[in-house]
């Protein structure tokens, strides 16, 4: 006697939602269990596709994985096979594509189960919520044997749009990106550009037309194209609070603003951020409030 197992639709929201992009409903599916061996029925009990698989998985955007001697693959919800087993591991199809493993390296397949990325990556490739861009990494051919990777980037039309060559690349503020070569960082503005060489100690976008970057214990500041921002050098830096940040230089404490010009000396003891369109401050023994201009607020 059959055992008859119900895929339940509601598993996730987000699953509610991508269902509804398809035409063909999987809602009246069932997936049916007997001898060790999967298939597929109908809402009327009929059998769509008789159990032949070792494994089924729920369905999800239109279509369920299977299994068949350790290989994977994928039916739609009519029971054809779209995918025959082949692949070494397979995820979920989302918006059209799923990530296929075939000899520990990964790729991408559309809903024809046509190859749209040659399996040839490290990792499954993910697109960035924010950026639309996938982080991509292949074996570094220098380093193979420690089983180290380089990195780059491809955008969401699966085109490599920054070939892999470094240690590691990440998304931070303003849409620039962080890399890292052995432990030494650089950045690149949102064309994708390095402006900041990888061989910094620490490097971080402070407004979106401006980078500071850490050499022997200075901060130095450039511009979105990677021209010098100012020619002075601060020992402190921090990110941007209502529009300006707070440095120090010679032991003082001021503020820049965006362009990178110190738009209040470093002549202050003491300083915090700015919040709430004032900053606390302490000069000689004194503490008191100063305005964006710099002025004492009485």
């Amino acid at each position: 006697m059959s055992t008859i197992i119900i895929i339940n639709p509601m598993k996730t929201t987000l699953f509610i939602l991508c269902s509804l992009l398809f035409t063909s409903s999987i809602w009246s599916q069932t997936i049916l269990y007997k001898k060790g061996k999967y298939g597929l029925s109908d809402a009327s009990g009929n059998v769509i596709l008789k159990p032949k698989y070792d494994y089924m998985a729920e369905f999800v955007n239109g279509y369920a994985r299977i299994e068949l001697n350790e290989k994977y693959g994928f039916i739609d919800a009519s029971g054809k096979e779209i995918v025959a087993p082949k692949y070494d591991q397979v995820r979920d199809f989302a918006l059209g594509y799923a990530n296929v493993e075939l000899a520990k390296k990964w790729g991408v397949i559309d809903t024809t189960g046509k190859v749209v990325v040659v399996p040839e990556y490290a990792y499954a490739i993910e697109f960035d919520f924010f950026t639309g861009l996938a982080d991509i990494a292949i074996d570094d051919p220098n380093e193979h044997t420690w089983g180290y990777n380089i990195h780059g980037i491809m955008n969401s039309d699966f085109k490599v749009i920054l070939q892999p060559k470094y240690s590691s690349v990440k998304w931070v503020d303003y849409d620039y990106v962080q890399v890292d070569m052995y432990s030494k960082f650089g950045l690149l503005n949102p064309a994708l550009e390095e402006i900041v060489p990888p061989k910094y100690k620490n490097v971080a976008p402070i407004a979106p037309e401006l980078v500071a970057f850490l050499d022997n214990g200075l901060w130095y500041l450039v511009n979105r194209s990677g021209k010098p921002a100012s020619d002075i050098t601060y020992t402190d830096m921090n990110y941007m609070s209502n529009e300006l940040a707070k440095v120090s230089r010679d032991g003082k404490f001021g503020f820049i603003d965006a362009t990178g010009k110190e738009k209040i000396v470093c002549k202050y003891d003491e300083a915090e951020s700015f919040s709430e369109e004032k900053a606390k401050v302490k000069l000689n023994g004194r503490e008191f409030y100063i305005d964006k201009n710099g002025n004492e607020i009485k």
